[in-house]
């Protein structure tokens, strides 16, 4: 006899767990470091190295800046390592290159397919990320999962709990449960499961 599942909803991590992050960011990471830069390449490699990116392999520093900073931490960090590109402006500029990154995002799976899965069985999704939601919403749109996941404004607060307690409330949800690190991610945070 089949017993009910008492796991009622997921809460997925954009880059690191549906996206594989190196595959998907290091376009966009080496970008970023040109618009603070200016245009200079050796300022854009310290920028990189300052904000937890290896500017010759492309590695990331797991919950460094670049991994787990949302945009406005990321332009902080990018001026006090040496940009000269105002902080307000640079975050603008930063928020409008990660809502188009869905373009460069390598998945970890079929995600259409595997959405359409666990949506078929009853669970609540959504997708949280320190990006963005236009970021988040471009990218559920692309991989064809849109229609079958949640995503409220505060999934992209600054801290992972606050992303979770946000889509939770949004969901009428209750957090139990938390898995860290997937094999793509740079960050810890992945996996968020709630009853």
């Amino acid at each position: 006899m089949s017993v009910a599942s008492p796991i009622k909803g997921i809460l997925f991590d954009k880059d690191g767990t549906l996206l594989d992050y190196d595959e998907s960011w290091l376009p966009v990471n080496r970008e970023l470091a040109r618009i603070a830069a200016q245009g200079d390449e050796l300022l854009a490699d310290r920028l990189l190295s300052a904000c937890g990116m290896d500017p010759v392999t492309g590695h990331i520093v797991p919950d460094s800046l670049l991994a787990a900073g949302n945009t406005r931490q990321i332009a902080e960090g990018l001026v006090a390592a040496g940009s000269m590109v105002d902080v307000g402006e640079l975050t603008v500029r930063l928020d409008e290159l990660f809502s188009s990154a869905a373009e460069f995002s390598v998945p970890v799976t079929d995600l259409a397919g595997f959405f359409a899965r666990l949506h078929r069985r009853g669970f609540k999704l959504g997708v949280a990320s320190s990006d963005n939601e236009r970021s988040i919403r471009q990218t559920a749109e692309r991989f064809g999962f849109a229609p079958m996941s949640i995503t409220s404004p505060a999934t992209t607060a600054a801290s992972a709990s606050s992303r979770s307690r946000a889509w939770c409330s949004a969901s009428a949800l209750q957090p139990v449960f938390r898995l860290k690190r997937s094999p793509w991610s740079a960050t810890t945070t992945t996996i968020c499961i709630w009853v």
